[in-house]
């Protein structure tokens, strides 16, 4: 029986019938058809891979199996490949997308991207706004370059909190220019609600700043500026922007020097505006012709519903004037006037506006120089009003009798509505513990701050008799002397 040769390496074992021919492909050469693996102990020579083995060596070879007949093309092919090796153009990437397309090593490099450039980002998810990129234009980054061409050194804070709904920034420091810096980027910023920059000098400029800021933006509903030196340019600022802005509601400019003639440019503003309810005046330097302009236009507002003026100086005429104003507003509800030094004309005409009003309902006349007759006009003035809830009066020079004036006077009233009387500063008697005790029984919510208990000066103490004796009649502490 005869053996068939071994056939070498290289060689088919394939007939000549079922070899197939070469594939036409594009430019760029045939791909390769056999794939050789190295036998063991046999490394390469020179990079080249040996044709055949030794007579000794084992067959180890593997041979990638060849397709026996030639794999059918897709329509088209052929022209696709003429085309291509012809330079045509004709056709492009829309008509086989299932082609792969070289990249190179600069298309692979991952490109620098801006974290805060939506466009920058993949994303199957419908973008909410496309003011963004905008916004972000005059927002953070704006406010960073704006500081960088300033010379200032961007606060982090608001950096990091340019976004939110509030932005609370007490004591940073910002000054005029800095005031400047912060207002600019957030004029566009539509979800910002409550700015709070209180004591940071921002003086008139940076007052101007934030006017020119409330004019474009009127997403804002509540500001402070307190205690920020605004002075007279700061105030006729904030006013002229008040006349035309309708979204805020609640504005704080205590302590920023205001004086008698500032007081114009406020009455002026709230003539116009419509919407502010909420205005905090205090700590300023108002007197008594500001007193008068102000009760003159309380007396005609009807859309304010919180005012403090405390810590000023309205006295004497401007005390009685505003104390009127109070009296004929119909939708003031809390209304502060504290540290003011109303004295007896302006506590009398307290008592009055008292009487009158039916709209007030928390009111803080404390630290005002009122006295016993002050007291007792009050004191009457609560016997018929039923819509003041809290009534702060400490701190007066009402003595013990005034202070069981107005108590009493809630007692007997029994469509009083009075939840919290404030006498703090106040001294009492136990006479007013009493009466304190039935009004608690008829209103269990009911609180009463007071000063210290003193005796009442008519009570006289009698001291104990002392003297002691021998058990014996006669004098103390003797013998009965014998005749």
């Amino acid at each position: 029986m005869m053996m068939e040769p071994i056939q070498e390496r290289g060689e088919s074992r394939l007939s000549s019938a079922q070899t197939p021919t070469p594939r036409q492909t594009p430019a760029g050469g045939s791909r390769p058809r056999l794939t050789k693996l190295q036998p063991p102990g046999e490394p390469y020579e020179n990079g080249e891979q040996p044709d055949h083995y030794g007579e000794g060596d084992p067959p180890q070879v593997l041979i990638t199996e060849i397709a026996n007949q030639e794999e059918e093309r897709r329509p088209g092919e052929e022209q696709f490949e003429e085309g291509m090796a012809s330079g045509d153009d004709e056709y492009d990437d829309d008509e086989d997308e299932d082609e792969e397309s070289s990249v190179t090593d600069e298309e692979l490099e991952a490109p620098e991207v801006d974290i805060y450039d939506d466009d920058g980002w993949d994303t199957d998810l419908e973008s909410e706004t496309h003011e963004r990129p905008a916004r972000e234009k005059h927002g953070r980054h704006g406010y960073v370059h704006l500081c960088d061409k300033l010379g200032l050194v961007p606060v982090s804070y608001f950096v990091r909190h340019f976004d939110d709904q509030q932005l609370v920034m007490r004591h940073h420091g910002l000054g005029p220019l800095g005031a400047n810096a912060v207002a600019k980027p957030l004029m566009s910023n539509i979800k910002l609600d409550k700015l709070i920059l209180d004591d940071n000098s921002i003086e008139g400029s940076g007052g101007r700043a934030m006017a020119r800021l409330l004019a474009e933006n009127d997403y804002i509903s509540e500001l402070s500026l307190a205690n920020n030196r605004l002075g007279a340019d700061g105030a006729e600022a904030i006013c002229q922007m008040l006349q035309n802005n309708a979204g805020l509601r609640k504005l704080n400019l205590s302590g920023n020097k205001f004086e008698d003639k500032d007081a114009e440019f406020f009455i002026e503003a709230l003539e116009y505006n419509k919407d502010l309810k909420e205005l905090n005046l205090s700590h300023n330097k108002f007197g008594e012709k500001a007193g008068e302009t102000f009760g003159t236009c309380l007396a005609s507002n009807d859309r304010l519903e919180v005012i403090d003026l405390s810590w000023n100086k309205f006295r004497g005429k401007g005390a009685v004037a505003l104390a009127n104003g109070i009296k004929e507003n119909v939708v003031l509800k809390i209304c502060s006037l504290a540290m003011n030094g109303l004295g007896r004309s302006g506590g009398l005409a307290i008592a009055e506006a008292i009487r009158v009003n039916q709209s007030l309902q928390e009111f803080d006349i404390s630290n005002n120089r009122l006295d016993g007759q002050c007291a007792l006009a009050i004191s009457k003035a609560l016997a018929s009003n039923d819509n003041l809830r809290v009534l702060k009066i400490g701190f007066n020079q009402i003595t013990t009798v005034g202070a069981n004036m107005l108590l009493s006077a809630i007692n007997t009233n029994e469509s009083s509505a009075i939840e919290n009387l404030d006498l703090s500063g106040i001294p009492i008697e136990k006479e007013f513990l009493k009466i304190l005790e039935v009004v608690k029984d008829k209103r269990p919510n009911f609180r009463c701050t007071y000063g210290s208990l003193i005796s009442s000066p008519n009570a006289v103490k009698q001291k104990p008799k002392t003297g002691k004796t021998d058990g014996k009649k006669g004098k103390k502490g003797g013998k009965k002397k014998k005749k």
